[in-house]
């Protein structure tokens, strides 16, 4: 949506490129790979795990109906991250899975002090630029090009 909307002409995304397919919108190649955890509440280790997840989070709901099937998923439709920690808080999902960045991050404060993570999973997503082409490729081939560079 910010890219469609004229606002920015690239964003940092953790989306695949099926997200944004016909939308005049490419993404790059990986600029990193950033590994997820599972973070559950204290008292829900031998309840069946109800997910809290972002809507759009392809890869944690891919994994979630792979690896759990039968295991509920409450969507959080909000542009913040912490509002799937919020749910478990609030009673609504009693895990997640996150970003080991930015759970390190939230769960450092004291709201989420009953959450905690309970292991690395084996799936990860890759970090990309997504790039409006509407107005031409240049800037998504200078960044591209850059991070081809880097890996070299």
């Amino acid at each position: 949506d910010a890219l469609q909307s004229g606002d920015y002409d690239a964003i940092i995304t953790f989306a695949d490129t099926d997200a944004y397919y016909g939308k005049n919108i490419l993404v790059t190649d990986p600029i990193m790979n950033v590994h997820m955890v599972l973070i559950r509440s204290d008292n829900s280790s031998d309840e069946e795990p109800v997910f809290a997840l972002k809507s759009g989070f392809e890869t944690g709901i891919s994994y979630v109906q792979n690896t759990s099937p039968g295991s509920r998923i409450v969507y959080v439709n909000t542009g913040e991250l912490d509002d799937t920690l919020e749910a478990i808080v609030d009673g609504k999902a009693n895990a997640t899975y996150m970003n080991t960045y930015a759970a390190d991050y939230f769960l450092q404060k004291p709201k989420y002090k009953k959450l905690h993570i309970v292991s690395n999973v084996y799936f990860s997503q890759y970090l990309c630029y997504a790039v409006d082409t509407s107005d031409g490729d240049m800037l998504y081939n200078i960044l591209n090009k850059s991070i081809i560079m880097r890996k070299m």
